[in-house]
């Protein structure tokens, strides 16, 4: 069984699974088989408290933990998951090998329940004497169960379900009956017939556990009735340099753990250590912003791992040049909101005359919390945008103010010296000044200007040359003697 883009792995990345049933082994004496089907409800036990038959079924959709229906009769079998990369698991229909990229998971939980049939022969031959239960077969694993076989009313003699570990996993021991002595066998998720199972230390990305028993079924499913702990986000920003005046893109992403079913199948009415309610109550992902930078308000989004738009799960705040992007309150109810990786992506653009700054610096912070608890804050790691500095300089015609070449730029960081000439302006350019800085430390944007006249030759051979601005002087001269001589014509008239 293939299903695809159903998890996320340690990298973030979107996975597909290969779900195998395989080493079917027959009881005894037994035509035995085993059977694998997808429910499409949750059944949940309305108290937990007793071994109740009033079950409440939730509808299962989009979004929702798989429930795997895994039947026995007189038989056992290794159920195996091997996880991929999305879209590059590839099936050859003649060997019946799945190959490619493996996804990067090492820890994998989940629950089994209705676990609630003993044995009848008990066989040494049979997996675990052929009551009903499970064993993991990879990594190591923690069994949590109702260890103590705490009753689940009063402590009567026989009103309790007793699991046991035998054979390095869980099996039922006996069955429940009530106070006349009549077997009850609540169909339905009930803390006294399910355990959960915590598995790490997994190679190659496989998971594999052995169930069976004697005409049995469980309910399993990847959720857990506990919290799981939310990582701390991550950051990245999609440029290592920048110049004043530049745009760029910071991400902060925080993967949200499927905490939704926790709340339907706690434990809490018998466990109250437990989280009557394991769904978020607040979840903020705020992300304070330089003061060299300016925010592009309109620009932000919030997209999953399939790139797919989530703005409408959350609230953005910005005040005193920081982004807050609060959960909003329906999402924390909703399904659809969990197992998902959020990307906040917050455009900014470099200030115009930033000075003497080496360093960008910038630090997120996920705040979440859970019914009254103390609130979890992780900062991500600094993500660090260095900033670089432009020295231009221009080489103009003083009379006419173009460039007599065009401009030369090159980047500087931060104290770095620096030194300019002109070097490249042709020997028909006479040097006439400069703007004053031609050389010295760099600490912001620097414009070097320097100015030329033009160069020209004397007519007659081996004449001297003169430069234009001479020229230019003669010509001035000349018309100062012309108005000169006619006012004094005119007086003499």
């Amino acid at each position: 069984m293939a299903i695809t883009n159903c998890a996320i792995d340690e990298d973030g990345d979107l996975i597909d699974v290969i779900i195998e049933i395989k080493n079917v082994m027959s009881y005894a004496k037994h035509n035995g088989y085993v059977t694998l089907e997808m429910k499409n409800v949750f059944p949940l036990i309305t108290s937990q408290t007793s071994p109740s038959t009033n079950v409440v079924y939730h509808g299962v959709s989009i979004g929702s933990p798989i429930l795997f229906g895994l039947n026995a009769q007189y038989a056992n079998c290794d159920f195996s998951i091997t996880y991929y990369k999305a879209g590059t698991y590839v099936f050859d229909s003649n060997s019946g090998i799945v190959s490619g990229e493996l996804a990067n998971i090492t820890h994998v939980n989940g629950i089994f329940s209705d676990i609630d049939v003993p044995t009848r022969d008990g066989s040494a031959q049979n997996f675990i004497y052929g009551y009903e239960g499970f064993r993991p077969n990879v990594g190591s694993s923690q069994i949590y169960y109702n260890r103590d076989s705490n009753p689940p009313v009063g402590g009567k003699k026989f009103n309790k379900y007793l699991l046991q570990q035998i054979d390095n996993g869980i099996a039922i021991k006996s069955a429940n009956f009530d106070s006349n002595g009549k077997r009850i066998n609540p169909d339905g998720i009930w803390f006294a017939t399910s355990a959960l199972m915590l598995t790490k230390d997994l190679e190659n990305s496989y998971y594999e556990f052995t169930y069976g028993g004697e005409k049995c079924g469980i309910y399993y499913m990847f959720a857990s009735p506990y919290v799981f702990e939310i990582d701390p986000p991550k950051k990245s920003v999609n440029v290592s340099e920048v110049f004043c005046g530049d745009t760029f893109e910071y991400t902060v992403s925080q993967y949200i753990p499927n905490n939704y079913y926790g709340t339907l199948i706690s434990f809490h009415e018998k466990y109250p250590q437990l989280y009557a309610n394991t769904r978020y109550s607040s979840i903020s992902i705020k992300d304070k912003i330089d003061s060299n930078l300016i925010i592009d308000e309109d620009n932000i989004q919030i997209v999953n791992e399939n790139d797919v738009d989530s703005k409408m799960f959350f609230n953005i705040e910005i005040n005193d040049n920081e982004v807050n992007a609060v959960a909003q309150d329906t999402a924390l109810n909703n399904y659809l909101f969990y197992s998902h990786t959020y990307y906040l992506k917050i455009p900014v653009i470099v200030k115009d005359g930033v000075s003497n700054v080496d360093y960008i610096p910038n630090i997120a912070r996920v705040i979440s919390t859970i019914e009254n608890d103390p609130p979890l804050e992780y900062d991500t790691p600094e993500v660090d945008v260095r900033l670089k500095y432009r020295l231009t300089v221009n080489y103009y015609d003083e009379m006419t103010g173009e460039k007599i070449i065009p401009s030369k730029e090159t980047t500087y960081y931060n104290g770095d010296q620096y030194t300019t000439n002109y070097d490249d302006v042709g020997s028909e350019w006479v040097y006439l000044s400069d703007s004053g800085n031609t050389s010295g430390e760099i600490h912001k944007d620097v414009v070097v200007d320097y100015y030329f006249s033009k160069y020209y030759n004397a007519p007659v051979t081996g004449g001297k040359g003169i430069y234009l601005y001479e020229i230019v002087g003669i010509i001035l001269l000349i018309i100062t003697l012309i108005v000169f001589m006619f006012v004094k014509f005119k007086k003499i008239i």
